[in-house]
């Protein structure tokens, strides 16, 4: 059995109305949802690796994903990555280093959205991100290029580089190795 607290703001979220999301949670990962009110989930299930898969799904939620992006992580390709300020920055300083993330109007997230193909979820003192190990790895460095007080066009040109690179790598899974006799 996994125990996980989320804030208690994201319990509704987790449930859905009448119940519908948790129970489509529970189907998608395999195991079984006990939630409270006040935010702690026990997750439970015969497979430990489908009840280790809900507890990230459950945590996705709970970071301010949507249950729907959440069901990415059923994929075994899919990860998630918590990134918590508290331990390298003051209460002060969250505000700050989280504005610099998400960008004027929301434009610094989104270029690195688009550019690293991950979703990205800033809440409360932590900064979360969801895709496959290298769309996660290219967003994770540029946030912690942010993060570090790097220049938000020297943090552009990275993720330009990181996606040339995923593209290349990806071309080469699809070329065709010449037979040998």
């Amino acid at each position: 059995m996994q125990i996980i607290n989320i804030p208690q703001e994201r319990v509704p979220v987790l449930l859905g109305t009448k119940g519908r999301d948790k129970r489509r949670l529970e189907k998608a990962s395999g195991a079984k949802f006990e939630v409270d009110s006040e935010g702690e989930v026990r997750i439970t299930s015969k497979d430990a690796v489908k009840e280790w898969r809900a507890r990230d799904i459950v945590l996705a939620v709970g970071r301010g994903f949507s249950p729907d992006k959440a069901l990415m992580l059923t994929d075994e390709e899919c990860y998630l990555k918590v990134i918590d300020l508290r331990g390298e920055f003051s209460d002060k300083d969250i505000e700050r280093v989280k504005g610099r993330v998400i960008g004027e109007k929301g434009r610094t997230r989104q270029i690195i959205e688009d550019t690293s193909d991950a979703y990205i979820c800033v809440y409360g003192h932590t900064i979360a991100i969801l895709g496959k190990l290298d769309e996660l790895t290219l967003a994770d460095r540029a946030i912690e290029k942010l993060l570090g007080g790097a220049m938000h066009t020297t943090v552009y040109k990275l993720l330009d580089e990181g996606r040339r690179e995923l593209k290349r790598k990806r071309a080469m899974l699809w070329e065709e190795k010449p037979l040998t006799k």
